[in-house]
């Protein structure tokens, strides 16, 4: 059965957002989405955390996820919750630089493509 990777697109916006900062949260919220739906997509359940998902790919056995790397978007992935990028943040400003969304972009770009193909390697087509 062919998955559907449409959730882990990376929504596509005018690199001048990015640069300029007029969606510099918004890029960052929707950079590590990306990588939480192509998790979702690897487990094969929509409704659980990237936590859980990283569990449930390393549980069956088909897709090997280094640990480290495992932990790592784990931060990444509190650090936006801790920013209030993914939830609203009620008060103050939110400390977020264009490099912060281009960091974000670039990287969580990166590994959606590495979550694809070691999924391929473990027999998952897409």
């Amino acid at each position: 059965k062919k998955r559907d990777t449409k959730g882990s697109r990376l929504n596509r916006r005018p690199r001048e957002d990015i640069l300029y900062g007029r969606c510099l949260t918004f890029t960052i919220k929707e950079s590590i989405s990306a990588v939480e739906a192509m998790l979702k997509i690897i487990s094969g359940r929509k409704n659980e955390s990237l936590g859980d998902a990283f569990k449930n790919i390393e549980k069956s056995g088909r897709v090997e996820i280094n640990t480290n790397l495992q932990e790592a978007y784990k931060r990444i992935y509190g650090w936006a919750s801790n920013e209030g990028i993914r939830h609203p943040k009620t008060k103050g400003d939110i400390k977020i630089f264009p490099e912060d969304a281009k960091y974000m972009l670039v990287s969580c770009s990166a590994f959606v493509n590495y979550l694809k193909e070691k999924a391929i390697r473990g027999g998952i087509k897409f």
